[in-house]
């Protein structure tokens, strides 16, 4: 008995479900998994004025390297959503009414952050640099991720003071905005990427599963 050969187009096509498959139960896995140690995070804070010191940002870096831009963005969405809809996941709490407060700009923030985190590395990283370049490259991403943020930040308390400030508190100039809200914080985020990129690096067979 002769068996026809097996048709290369049905072949492609069940390996293509078969990886489409694999690459949803990934998603539905780690997104869900980054979105919880986001909220762990945001429990780990040391009161500040008026921006709360937390490993928030940090955790928000290492979901976009680790996780790529596409699914980091989608696990910090998630957490924004939950918190949106009244979850107490943020810092302080959840709830609509976090968009009326002047630092939510930070959160509004996060999913561009490690989307800008994982599309950076991206660009930077090669398994044929050698381990300081690609040290180098991460470490260089997670910097620009957090000015990122920092833009957001900073922008939204700049234009809340002008467009919702009123009895609450005075309108602020860019320059003071730089002093209230970046420089006495910035410093924490930055010394922070020292390990996170260091996480990041050793953990290079997640970036190369999840991406």
């Amino acid at each position: 008995m002769i068996r026809e050969p097996a048709d290369p187009t049905t072949i492609k096509t069940g390996a293509s479900a078969s990886a489409k498959r694999k690459e949803f139960l990934r998603t539905m896995t780690l997104v869900p998994v980054f979105t919880v140690l986001m909220i762990i995070s945001a429990r780990i804070a040391v009161a500040g004025a008026p921006i709360p010191i937390t490993l928030q940002l940090p955790m928000v870096i290492l979901t976009g390297l680790l996780l790529g831009p596409w699914k980091g963005a989608a696990a910090q969405g998630l957490y924004l959503l939950m918190g949106l809809i009244g979850l107490p996941v943020f810092s302080s709490g959840g709830g609509i009414s976090y968009i009326f407060q002047p630092t939510f700009g930070f959160l509004l923030g996060f999913p561009v952050c490690a989307f800008c985190a994982g599309m950076f590395s991206g660009l930077l990283d090669s398994a044929k640099s050698s381990t300081l370049i690609n040290y180098a490259g991460i470490a260089l991403s997670s910097v620009a991720s957090i000015l990122v943020c920092y833009i957001f930040g900073g922008g939204y308390l700049f234009l809340f003071s002008h467009l919702f400030g009123a009895g609450v508190m005075e309108k602020l100039s860019l320059s003071e905005v730089l002093v209230i809200s970046v420089l006495p914080f910035i410093w924490k985020d930055l010394l922070m990427m020292l390990p996170v990129a260091l996480i990041a690096g050793r953990m290079r067979k997640l970036r190369a599963l999840a991406r």
